[in-house]
């Protein structure tokens, strides 16, 4: 997955946001919220996906 942060290209509106896409064509489909114009990436990251676990000691708890 990717983040990607995304601006306006109407100069009168210039809205930013934030948007995460699975790939870049993704991009294409994305328009602005405020006016409907085309989006312009400024800035693209690779997203990480964690899991949590629960500490060992709630899980000991859990088995006795």
């Amino acid at each position: 997955m990717l983040g990607v942060e995304l601006i306006c290209t109407d100069e009168a509106c210039a809205e930013v946001k934030e948007a995460t896409v699975f790939s870049l064509e993704e991009l294409t489909l994305l328009t602005c919220d405020g006016c409907g114009c085309t989006l312009q990436s400024l800035n693209v990251w690779e997203v990480v996906e964690m899991r949590v676990s629960r500490p060992a000691t709630e899980q000991l708890r859990r088995a006795a």
